[in-house]
Parts: structure tokens; sequence; C-alpha cells
């Protein structure tokens, strides 16, 4: 019976589109800031996107000072832009804060604080935080182990195309067993 439900789901999950988020990805606006950004024009960008405060246009200027273009690469100052972005709701922003929390890098590491970011990406649909929060559910890594929510989160992620929620959550249903090997 386990085996059978594992293959349904596997079936189900294994034909749906891909489409992941990438920690540079997400920045969708009309903004003429966000326009220029995605255009090349950085000077121009910066000057719109500081001049409107938008979470689109942070999270543009959090890209700029990550990646060093138009300005002198930063990323603790795209950390700063990547946390206004989040605070209003971005998604793409909260979960790059998730993961530079998540493994500590230009901020300080807090595994409860990735969680609760990733969570708020993950409820927006946002695939790779759906799939970290699984993770994260799974070892009990910043929340509390549980398996019904570890496998709900990488189901979604799987879902949405996600290969690797889809081998993680592969291993969990056909085991069962929290290793935390089964998990990496």
């Amino acid at each position: 019976m386990r085996k059978a439900k594992m293959l349904l789901i596997v079936r189900c999950l294994a034909g749906s589109i891909f489409s992941a988020t990438l920690i540079l990805g997400g920045c969708a606006s009309h903004s003429s800031g966000v326009a220029a950004y995605k255009r090349g024009e950085y000077s121009k960008a910066l000057k719109e996107c500081r001049a409107n405060r938008t979470p689109e246009g942070d999270f543009a200027l959090g890209l700029m000072y990550y990646k060093g273009e138009g300005v002198k690469r930063d990323p603790k100052e795209a950390a700063t832009y990547f946390r206004r972005s989040a605070e209003q709701g971005h998604a793409g922003a909260q979960y790059n804060i998730g993961l530079m929390r998540l493994n500590g890098r230009w901020v300080q590491k807090d595994l409860k604080k990735s969680a609760y970011w990733f969570h708020l990406s993950a409820e927006q649909e946002n695939a790779r935080a759906q799939y970290n929060l699984g993770l994260m559910y799974a070892r009990g890594d910043g929340v509390e182990k549980d398996r019904r929510k570890a496998v709900g989160w990488l189901a979604r992620s799987a879902h949405q195309g996600n290969g690797q929620a889809l081998a993680k959550l592969k291993v969990l249903l056909a085991d069962g067993s929290w290793k935390k090997d089964a998990v990496k």
C-alpha cells in the first residue's frame, strides 16, 4: 500500500512544469527603475529605485549590490535592500534573506529566522523556499521536526517541477526513516 501511494504521488509530480526561482531572479515590475535595471542601465536604475521605494525596486538594488552592477559589490548592503524588500512582501527577497540566514553569509546565521523567511516566500509559491523549508522540517533545523510538514512542503515544491524536492520526497516516502543523511 505504501509503495502504491508513493508511485501515485511520484507520477503526479513528475509531469509538472519546471519553474525555479533563483536567488537572483524574481524582479518583475513596471517601474522605470526596475525596467532600467533589466536593460542594464544601472545608473538610471539606482537613481529611480532609490527615489521610488518599492519592493521590486529594493530587490533590484539588492541585486545590484550583490552582483556589483553599477556599484561596488557589497553583499552586506545587498542584504539590507533584500531585507527591506522582504519586509514589503517580495517573495524573491524573502527567499534570499532565508538563504543568507541559513548559511550565515553576510548576516548572522539564524535557523529560526531562516525558516521564518522561507515560510513567507513558500506561501507565495516560491518552489526553492518550499524545498528548503521542507528540508528544515525533515531535519528539525530551526523548526520542530515534523514529517507531515516536511512531506507537504517538498510535495508543493516538487509539484512546481523542483527535481531536488521530488528526489527527497521519494526517499522520505520510500523508507519512511528520518535519517539525517536521507535529507541532506
